[in-house]
């Protein structure tokens, strides 16, 4: 009758080499994880390149790569369609007692969640410098006359800036909305004109 075979103990099998360690010990397992690594990072290089011939012709190459791996990625899908020009939201308010102010989005402050807070900001105030909406700039008017710490605001004037290597555009005049005690503010817009 054949003996009872013991299971093996944790530390027999802990001393076994694994099949990573086995991969990585063998020179042809080496030379096959370095040749991946540097198919990864053509894939990856191929894809990163500018539109150019080069870049074709790479990622004709690569392309089984990409069908099996995922690697290919392509970033249009969150920026279809991003903007050539950087804007800036700036408002105008004309207050009661003749005096007016300006203001602008806030950008954040000094806690590390502020950027965060100046990020939705900003977003909003490029939506809104973009889609030149009665509605929108209504809406944005009471928001802004609230904020304003001077005497009542009697209207606020929107204006598009440009940002950056863009500062040099004139500022577009987005509309002027009417805010009164009393008075639903929007009701007296005027779209577009100057200031």
């Amino acid at each position: 009758m054949p003996e009872p075979t013991t299971p093996p103990t944790a530390e027999a099998t802990a001393l076994r080499p694994g099949l990573q360690e086995r991969v990585e010990a063998h020179p042809v397992g080496r030379a096959l994880v370095a040749a991946a690594i540097a198919l990864v990072l053509a894939t990856l290089v191929a894809h990163n390149l500018p539109d150019s011939a080069l870049r074709e012709r790479l990622a004709d190459a690569v392309a089984p790569v990409d069908r099996h791996s995922g690697l290919a990625q392509d970033w249009k899908l969150f920026a279809p369609d991003p903007s050539a020009v950087g804007v800036e939201l700036v408002a105008v308010v004309r207050r009661a007692d003749g005096t007016t102010g300006t203001w602008r989005p806030p950008v954040g402050g000094d806690t590390p969640l502020s950027a965060y807070r100046g990020f939705r900001w900003r977003k909003w105030a490029s939506a809104l410098a973009r889609s030149e909406s009665p509605v929108a700039l209504a809406g944005a008017a009471r928001l802004v006359a609230a904020a304003d710490d001077g005497a009542p605001a009697v209207e606020v004037a929107f204006y598009r800036v440009g940002l950056g290597e863009h500062a040099s555009l004139e500022p577009r005049s987005l509309g002027r909305v009417a805010v009164r005690e009393g008075a639903s503010p929007g009701a007296e817009q005027q779209a577009g004109g100057g200031s």
